[in-house]
């Protein structure tokens, strides 16, 4: 979740800055995506679709797929993250105050995503091909690529391998931009590690989870499958007990799924 207050803050002040200039792209883009954060979606969709230019950048197509996945409109997330792989360009400023144009992939990992939370087997295939077009290209790299790659050897049926996952979740956490953890790299940093029957290593991937602020659910759910893996049936089972406990009210219900936005990335979570 976000904080909305922030959220309410970026928008009011996203706000000024569009009366000065309507005429910015960037602007309505910046000020679409604070929409979507604050359940929006129906109004950052008018806005990011109001005045589509003809070769809109990648960068503006993986943020109308973004807004469409949270109101889960499926469809036309599919058909912008697509838009947005057909023609990976965006712009970028120069020191001299000029522009040049670079390769932007992230609509892989969107999409990629997407598969992921529909079952689609092809989900790897997407994350693997971005992966290589990013790393190919002059485009800087993306922990979301990695994490995304760890979640779906994690979790999809029929191509799951813990120790690429656990590969994959390494090079995450080595491009995470940010000085601190983060809760989604641990949590399948850690996953990883049970698989694997690296226990002492799960659980430290488990705490800096959970420094992070990652759902408790999850945090009590990866402790029961590392106390149940060292024999400790007790502990497992008040684990399970607390996970359920820690379980957010809008995952209760089987087939519920809550979707948000992560540094750049589509994320969601399952009831299952």
């Amino acid at each position: 979740n976000y904080d909305q207050k922030i959220v309410e803050r970026a928008l009011n002040l996203c706000g000024k800055a569009r009366a000065l200039d309507p005429k910015l792209t960037n602007i309505d883009n910046t000020y679409a995506v604070l929409l979507s954060m604050s359940g929006q979606e129906k109004e950052a969709i008018e806005i990011l679709t109001k005045n589509i230019p003809k070769e809109a950048p990648a960068a503006m197509w993986c943020n109308i797929g973004a807004v469409h996945f949270l109101s889960n409109d499926l469809q036309e997330a599919r058909r912008a993250f697509q838009r947005a792989m057909d023609d990976p360009r965006a712009t970028k400023k120069t020191p001299d105050g000029g522009s040049e144009i670079h390769e932007y992939h992230h609509g892989y990992h969107m999409l990629a995503t997407l598969e992921l939370m529909q079952d689609n087997p092809q989900a790897l295939a997407t994350i693997e091909q971005g992966i290589k077009l990013q790393s190919a290209g002059n485009e800087k790299n993306h922990f979301g690529f990695y994490l995304v790659k760890a979640r779906i050897l994690l979790s999809l049926a029929g191509v799951q391998d813990p120790l690429q996952a656990n590969a994959a979740a390494l090079v995450a956490r080595g491009l995470n931009p940010d000085k601190a953890p983060d809760r989604y790299v641990e949590r399948y940093l850690a996953l990883s590690y049970l698989r694997l029957n690296q226990l002492e290593n799960a659980r430290l991937a488990i705490e800096r989870s959970r420094t992070a602020m990652d759902l408790p659910v999850y945090n009590h759910l990866l402790l029961a499958l590392a106390e149940a893996k060292a024999g400790n049936a007790e502990a497992a089972l008040s684990a399970i007990a607390e996970a359920e406990h820690q379980r957010p009210a809008d995952l209760r219900t089987p087939g519920s799924v809550k979707r948000s936005r992560h540094m750049g990335m589509i994320w969601f979570e399952s009831a299952e």
